[in-house]
Parts: C-alpha cells; sequence; structure tokens
C-alpha cells in the first residue's frame, strides 16, 4: 500500500477537499467558520491561504484551515514529487520499505502521528525500546568479537547517567551564576576527570553519548549549546512505535484530496500587508492573501529563496543562528540474515583510546537496526540493515568513501557474528544535507542561541500576510520531530485565523521541559511533549485505541473525544 499511495495522492489531491481529520484541534473552535468570501481578492488564480510546502507542518496547517473555514481557496505549493518533506519512505529498488527520513514514534501515548496513522487505517507495530535508546535494554554492544556482558552493560548505564546527571547540574550552576553559554563538548570535558575513568569506560561511555547526541540530535559536541540543551525524547520514554509500510504513508494520508502543486520550486516572495506573490522556477506567480512559509531552517539559510522586500534584520539574525543537524543512513542489504533470531538493534564500541585523539569525538557505528524486527520484510528472503551515523561520528565518517565505510563495516560485522557473514548484495547512504530542498535532518541550538528568544522570533508574523511554521520553530523539546512540525502548523494556521487559544496552547505545551529526568523510566505519562488532552480517548477503557498496534475498525474512530 504504502508504494502506492503517494501516486494515488498525486492524482487526487485536487479533485476533492480532504476527509477531515476527526480530533482536537480540528474540531470547529468558533460558532461560526471564517468565511473567505467576505475578504477576497487577488484574480482567479489566487488563494485565501498559501502554503509553502507539504511536509508535516504544511499538511497540518491545510487541515485545520479546511477544517475552520467556508468558501476559501487552501493551496499547497511543493518542490518535490511528493508530500512529507523530510518524512520520506523508500518506494522502490533494492531498499524499498526503509525510511530515508523519519522512522520512529518515540513515547507514542497520546503522539498526534499516531492518532492520524489510526484516523488513516495505517498499521504500526510496537518495537520496545525507549526514545534514548533505539532497542532499550534489548540492544546488543560488540567491543570486536565479544559482546558486552550485562554486567558491562550495567556498568556502562551507571556511567552515562551520572555524566548525563553532572551535565544537567552544570547547566543549572551557570544559569545561576550567569555564566555564558558554552559547547556541550565542553561540559562533558570539564567533568570526566571527576569520574576517573579506565580506557573501556572512556569507550563505554562515547558509544553512550554518540547514540544520544550524535542519534537523537546529530549535532556536533563541539558547536551544541549547553545552556539550551533540550532534554528532548531523553525526558519521554514510553517506547517505540513505527510504520512496517513505510512513515511515508502518513504525508500520503495527509495529502489525499488537497490542492497541492507538485513539483513547483519557489524562488521568490514578494510580501506587503497586501497579500503574498510567490515566484516559482519558472517565473509562474502564485498570489495569496496570506502565506505560511515551512521550508525548513537549511533552506532558508541558503538563499535559494529570496524576499522582496528582504525580511527584517531581527529575523534573518535569528535564521543565521540556527542551525541543522547531518543524520545519515548506511543500508546494507544482504542475501540472507545472519543475526540471531529476535535481533532488533545492536551497535559496535569505538575502536582503542588514543592519546592523539580526544575521546569523546572518536567515530563509531553506535546503532544499527533490523529492518525485518520492524515489520519490513522482503519477498526474496534478503535482509537490511540499517546504521544511524549523526553528529562528530557522521562528520568523520562521511569524509571516506562509501566503499571504504561499507569494507569498515564487513570487518565489524564478521568480528561480531563470525566469518561466515555474506558480502552486501546492495549498500546505500542518505542523507538529508545535499539535498537542496532540505539542508540537514533538522534543526538544533548552537552555542550563543536561546531557545526563549530567538526561536519565537522564527515563527512571528510579519504584516499579518506571512508567516512561518516547520520543526525549527518549536521552542522546547519538540523542536526535530515530526509531531513538533505538525503542531507547528497548527500552530500558525489557528493565528492566521485568529484563534489565540489554539496559539497559546501549542506554545505553553511546547515549552514544557523535565528537568533531571535522563533515566529510564517507562512511565510515558509523565513528560512535556505535546498539548495534553488532545490526542487522548474518551475513557482508560478504550486506552488501548491510541497504542501502537494494528490500525482499528473504522467504527471505533469516533472515540477520540474533543477535551476542553
Amino acid at each position: 500500500m504504502f508504494a502506492l499511495l503517494p501516486l494515488l495522492t498525486l492524482v487526487s489531491s485536487t479533485l476533492a477537499g480532504p476527509r477531515l481529520l476527526n480530533f482536537r484541534p480540528f474540531m470547529p473552535v468558533p460558532d461560526v467558520p471564517h468565511d473567505c468570501t467576505h475578504d477576497r481578492r487577488h484574480s482567479d488564480a489566487a488563494a485565501d491561504f498559501l502554503i509553502l510546502g507539504a511536509g508535516m507542518s504544511g499538511l497540518a496547517a491545510a487541515h485545520y484551515l479546511h477544517a475552520q473555514t467556508v468558501n476559501c481557496t487552501i493551496r499547497i505549493l511543493e518542490a518535490t514529487a511528493l508530500p512529507g518533506g523530510r518524512v520520506h519512505t523508500h518506494h522502490s529498488g533494492p531498499f524499498k520499505g526503509i525510511e530515508k527520513g523519519a522512522g520512529w514514534i518515540h513515547d507514542y501515548q497520546n503522539h498526534p502521528m499516531l492518532a492520524v496513522a489510526h484516523w488513516a487505517g495505517i498499521r504500526t507495530q510496537f518495537v520496545g525500546g525507549n526514545s534514548s535508546y533505539i532497542g532499550g535494554e534489548n540492544i546488543r554492544v560488540f567491543d570486536g568479537n565479544e559482546e558486552l556482558t550485562p554486567v558491562e552493560r550495567l556498568h556502562s548505564d551507571t556511567l552515562i547517567k551520572a555524566l548525563l546527571y553532572g551535565v544537567d547540574v552544570h547547566v543549572e550552576g551557570r544559569k545561576y551564576h550567569g555564566h555564558p553559554d558554552m559547547p556541550v563538548l565542553d561540559s562533558m570535558r570539564h567533568l570526566a576527570p571527576a569520574f576517573d575513568l579506565a580506557d573501556d569506560d572512556k569507550r563505554m561511555l562515547r558509544w553512550h553519548v554518540d547514540v544520544i547526541f550524535g542519534g537523537d540530535w546529530a549535532a556536533p559536541l563541539g558547536n551544541m549549546s549547553l545552556m539550551n540543551m533540550e532534554h528532548g525524547s531523553l525526558a519521554n520514554e514510553g517506547g517505540d512505535c513505527v510504520f512496517p509500510d513505510g512513515f511515508g504513508q502518513v504525508p500520503g494520508a495527509l495529502a489525499d484530496g488537497l490542492d497541492i502543486q507538485y513539483n513547483t520550486v519557489a524562488r521568490s516572495i514578494r510580501w506587503s500587508s497586501d497579500g503574498t506573490d510567490v515566484y516559482d522556477a519558472n517565473n509562474k506567480k502564485w498570489s495569496g492573501r496570506r502565506l505560511l512559509v515551512t521550508p525548513s531552517i537549511g533552506v532558508l539559510r541558503s538563499g535559494d529563496l529570496q524576499f522582496q522586500p528582504s525580511l527584517p534584520q531581527w529575523k534573518t539574525d535569528a535564521i543565521e543562528k540556527v542551525e541543522m543537524a547531518s543524520l545519515n543512513r548506511i543500508m546494507l542489504r544482504f542475501p540472507r540474515p545472519f543475526w540471531p533470531d529476535n535481533t532488533y538493534t545492536f551497535g559496535f564500541l569505538p575502536g582503542p583510546v588514543r592519546p592523539d585523539r580526544d575521546w569523546l569525538l572518536e567515530p563509531v557505528f553506535s546503532i544499527a537496526v533490523v529492518a525485518s524486527s520492524e515489520g519490513r520484510h522482503s519477498e526474496d528472503g534478503s535482509a537490511i540493515l540499517t546504521f544511524m551515523v549523526g553528529g562528530d561520528s557522521a562528520t568523520t565518517i562521511l569524509q571516506q568513501s562509501k566503499d571504504k565505510i561499507v569494507a569498515h563495516l564487513m570487518h565489524l560485522l564478521r568480528d561480531a557474528f563470525g566469518s561466515n557473514v555474506p558480502d552486501p548484495t546492495d549498500s546505500r547512504i542518505a542523507g538529508w544535507a545535499d539535498e537542496p530542498y532540505a539542508r540537514g535532518a533538522y534543526s538544533y541550538l548552537p552555542v550563543g542561541t536561546s531557545a526563549t528568544d530567538d526561536v519565537p522570533i522564527l515563527y512571528r508574523p510579519l504584516n499579518h500576510t506571512l508567516f512561518f511554521a516547520g520543526e525549527a520553530t518549536m521552542t522546547g523539546s519538540d523542536r526535530g520531530t515530526t509531531h513538533g512540525a505538525f503542531l507547528s502548523g497548527i500552530r500558525e494556521a489557528a493565528r492566521m485565523l485568529g484563534h489565540q487559544s489554539v496559539v497559546e496552547d501549542i506554545e505553553q505545551g511546547d515549552d514544557v521541559v523535565l528537568p533531571h529526568q535522563y533515566g529510564r523510566s517507562s512511565d510515558s505519562r509523565v513528560k512535556g511533549l505535546m498539548v495534553d488532552g488532545w490526542f487522548r480517548p474518551e475513557s482508560l477503557a478504550d486506552w488501548d485505541w491510541l497504542q501502537c498496534g494494528p490500525p482499528q475498525r473504522p467504527d471505533q474512530k469516533s472515540k477520540l473525544v474533543v477535551q476542553n
């Protein structure tokens, strides 16, 4: 199904209005919806609401506007041939069904992406683990040809908890004394000597640090802001949920019935208090009373999209401060699986500590994901591994050729699983840094930025005609996530319509960050992930409606409730 859905979307997206989402905040807010016939202008080609980008934020905004308005033209301009932005599933070739972009719903209960999946009848699968360690306690860690024992794993877990707690205390101390920001790397360097670490301790800690900072944030430690370090998914550990048939189904379902102009690359935006005009690569003009801009910070920083007049200096300064992370997937296809049954994830410790290199920056292949464990089965019995490589590891590893990277991985795999590991039949490295319409995986805050001062400037509207959304515009732990992008689209669509209570709900929910929550708790109800109550079933008896698993029956979809 996932291979066909985007193609169906291309055909049907302009034929009818969308099937509306049936949960808050898509239930009508005012008694009388906004009617665009009262304030329409422009030619017949104009839209009342124009949206740049059919990623998760643009799609969410379009659905909100359709739900809350009447007689309005809502049009999306999308640079590529498919919806989803950085949510993308390979739909053909040797890695069909494997994600290039977003892959997991972390801490899935009350999650908007799961609510959308049930609304669309999309199959999901619980894979255990927690948000900071894909695979959780069941991840297998190898040091050469030996697997870490439970005692060694417990020791390493104790070390990383102590280090992260020390970093957290360091943050609070610097804030209390009014000290300036500094890189996360410098904080770890400051704390590490107190632990009197042996070389093997350093290697285990480096593995943990790479999983968390290289995988979750994918940002270089030497540039990542200590004072604005969001706990993110580390604070929300209710287990992970995947889409066996591809995350790409979610934007495909949301796009169905919307007016989306695909392969339309915006090059310039003319804006004023009277409205906006977007000129595409063919110099065709697309007009709208209000425009929502959703391209990534990487695209906005690149200069590929010009604004006339130029954006105010305070806006461009904020855009230039925020940077994009690098998260990559190195995919290997094998003729058969060679790992034990029920293996989900495994990884490798870095090489020996060397006096001429910083052990905190040593490149490491920390996480490999077995595709079949996520329900992604091939018809010919072949098996696919995906190595997640981000942050400092990506900076070093991706300087090598693909052949050298694959050769090194094969050496690690044969050390761990034996000399009979077959050669891969295919390999691919997929990332977002070189994609012209992404320019990176997701955003992060470098040293010198402020989540409370700079990020709100990113989404501050101009003249009530130019609005901004996207994962980078979320101030708290929702940044860098699909649900963050989704909520930001709702926030700005609500702002366009003057629905201030919805705007405030999202802004206040986004601000929640739980301190000292780096532990391995499984209590997913204690979190600061999103607006409480929007995606909650009406009773505990119906709680499994929003559980990760097979899609629910259509007659159960009415159990989502509007909560005021």
